[in-house]
């Protein structure tokens, strides 16, 4: 018997085609776009495994669900993750009314579904699934988010299976079942029973399982990069390497429900996770770790390959028999393969490989997560990506006197800029998932006793912020190196040395060109007065930041920055330094000339009587009547 418990809940699957491959509860009425060679084969792996599920025992047979349930007719609501498009259609089902499991939030019940292929009530035939109901009044759409959830993470599956892993992983499929025959209509979610050794190899809050697969965690990883840095798939957890259950992060944690935790999340799983052989043959790049976090880690004992015995029960009051380790390897191997090859008959004419629900314009698979320079984010960004590698002028026109031809190359531009576009937004998100690492430290979350800080790996993931662009990052350790008080990361601080706050400036100088208008202002200021600017560290090869020096040209340049960049007045920024105060510190500058700035007094004027305009908008009308009395004193030198 214990041979035959994994294929059981493939049984439906292999004899209702149809509906599952659609996922919308219609036959794909869409020519293959396979040979009838091709399809030939995969129908009659499908007949082979039907024959030999129907001689399997079913694990369900004690409790005689086809006699003691009534049949009931069942809405099922069916999403289509490649379309993002729901569907219904109505379904008999024999369910108990007693739960057989309880978890923290959802209880569980057994439920036999016959098959619309099947011409004749044999529910000994039925397949068996598990109907999963939340225990707390829950509102109706939180069931939809947790299909809709769940079948995302399948094409994320799917996807990894195009880069052809030693072994291909599986997302069960769900749906929705809303049983209108009840009192109040209840909503169940619903899937295939999975029979087996049930392990959670990771959790959406950094757990690792000690039993060592490569598998889980490196599929885990890939759609982190295969995404862009948009989300995560975490949570994985099943039999073998068919899961169920998932929680997805986003970046901007929308949508997936109140698990999914945005780039804290991200950043608990890469605090947990070493890449393996199997992330360097997927072409995934090492996330960098401290030297304290790879010490913890690599420090940690691992238990066999595979799993030995179950570890973590199916949650079923009664045990569950284990399938053989051939089992495993021939008929679940065998289902997921043939699952993949369906949906390859299935698959849109015009492309191989299925759509990810948040395909990028690039992907980033290989791109990189472990960034020690600038030079070095370009040259990871080149992994199945678009448009890195082309020659110079592998876009030049042809036929340059046709209309089309320059539409196709305005269409490659907009393509190319798009990417570059995704790749930057990838950079920004992967500086924020190390901005949270570098929280989680400060607060000891990964320590022993996860309260000991670890100061030396917060300051690690705060210059690795730094390397991706990360503005709360540079104005952070800007304030540390130049000795500026800073509330948040308190407790980090750095010696005062000349090489100290040239590094602060170069923070300061890189947070300016990205924007940031205080950063501009504290620039402009730097250079106006020379202070602040430091000494670059000669001994230090790694620092490339150019020596600057006081400039009352470059002043000028970043306090016009500064009032060109467009900033609410109820900013703390516009706060501490109004327009019109900069103005008059241009008009000052103009008036005074010298270190590169050529003296102008016509300039000065005007920029006196901008402020002055300025001050009357903010009603600061003694301060406009000063600098407009300025303005005739300056144009009084021309």
């Amino acid at each position: 018997m214990a041979t035959s418990k994994l294929s059981l809940p493939k049984l439906e699957l292999i004899t209702e085609d149809s509906d599952t491959r659609t996922m919308d509860g219609t036959a794909d009425k869409k020519k293959p776009t396979k040979s009838f060679e091709s399809k030939t084969k995969v129908v009659g792996k499908w007949k082979r495994l039907a024959e030999k599920a129907k001689q399997l025992d079913d694990p369900w047979e004690e409790f005689n669900l086809e006699e003691t349930c009534p049949t009931e007719v069942a809405k099922r609501h069916l999403y289509n993750p490649r379309k993002r498009t729901w569907k219904e259609d109505t379904i008999e089902v024999k369910m108990q009314t007693e739960p057989f499991a309880r978890g923290a939030m959802r209880e569980c019940f057994r439920m036999k579904k016959l098959s619309k292929f099947v011409y004749q009530d044999d529910w000994k035939k039925a397949s068996n699934y598990v109907a999963k109901r939340y225990m707390k009044e829950e509102k109706r759409s939180t069931y939809f988010e947790d299909v809709k959830l769940q079948m995302d993470a399948k094409l994320w599956g799917e996807d990894y299976n195009k880069k052809d892993p030693p072994k291909k992983v599986d997302i069960i499929q769900t749906y929705i079942i809303e049983m209108n025959e009840r009192e109040d209509s209840p909503l169940y979610c619903v899937e295939h029973l999975i029979d087996g050794d049930y392990i959670k190899y990771n959790s959406n809050s950094g757990y690792v399982t000690d039993i060592k697969r490569l598998t889980p965690q490196a599929f885990s990883h890939f759609t982190f990069e295969r995404s862009a840095h948009q989300l995560i798939v975490v949570d994985v957890q099943g039999v073998g390497d068919l899961y169920t259950d998932p929680q997805i992060h986003t970046f901007g944690a929308q949508e997936y429900g109140e698990a999914n935790l945005g780039a804290k999340g991200m950043a608990l799983f890469f605090s947990s996770h070493i890449c393996s052989p199997l992330c360097e043959f997927l072409g995934l790049v090492e996330f960098d770790l401290s030297r304290k976090e790879l010490e913890h880690l690599k420090s940690k004992k691992w238990k066999s390959e595979e799993p030995s015995g179950t570890v973590v029960s199916t949650s079923s009051a009664n045990s569950l028999d284990v399938p053989s380790e051939g089992q495993l390897e021939t008929v679940g191997e065998a289902f997921r393969r043939i699952s993949q090859s369906n949906w390859d008959v299935l698959a849109e004419p015009g492309g191989s490989v299925p759509e990810s629900p948040m395909t990028p314009l690039t992907p980033f698979s290989g791109s990189g997560t472990s960034l020690s320079s600038l030079n070095e984010k370009k040259q990871r960004q080149k992994y199945d990506s678009v448009g890195d590698d082309q020659e110079e002028g592998s876009f030049s026109l042809d036929h340059k006197d046709t209309a089309a031809a320059v539409e196709v190359a305005k269409q490659q531009i907009k393509k190319l800029q798009d990417i570059a576009d995704k790749q930057r937004e990838g950079l920004a998100i992967l500086g924020m998932v190390h901005f949270e690492m570098a929280n989680y430290n400060l607060i000891g979350r990964f320590s022993e006793d996860q309260k000991t800080p670890d100061n030396e790996s917060a300051m690690f993931h705060l210059e690795k912020a730094t390397e991706c662009d990360n503005l709360k990052a540079l104005e952070l350790l800007s304030k540390m190196y130049l000795q500026i008080p800073h509330d948040e990361f308190s407790e980090l601080s750095v010696s005062d040395t000349p090489s100290n706050q040239c590094r602060g400036f170069d923070y300061l100088y890189r947070a300016a060109e990205l924007g940031d208008r205080e950063a501009m202002v504290r620039v402009a200021e730097a250079l106006e007065t020379g202070i602040g600017l430091g000494e670059r560290p000669e001994e230090d090869a790694g620092f490339t930041a150019p020596q600057r020096h006081q400039s009352y040209q470059e002043a000028v340049k970043w306090y016009t920055k500064a009032v060109e960049q467009e900033c609410a007045e109820g900013d703390a920024s516009y706060l501490s330094h109004a327009n019109y105060a900069i103005l008059a510190k241009l008009a000052e500058l103009y008036l005074k000339g010298g270190l590169g700035l050529e003296k102008d007094p016509s300039s000065a004027g005007d920029y006196y009587t901008q402020a002055a305009e300025e001050a009357m908008a903010a009603l600061k009308g003694k301060l406009a009547t000063k600098y407009y009395s300025l303005a005739e004193e300056a144009w009084a030198e021309c």
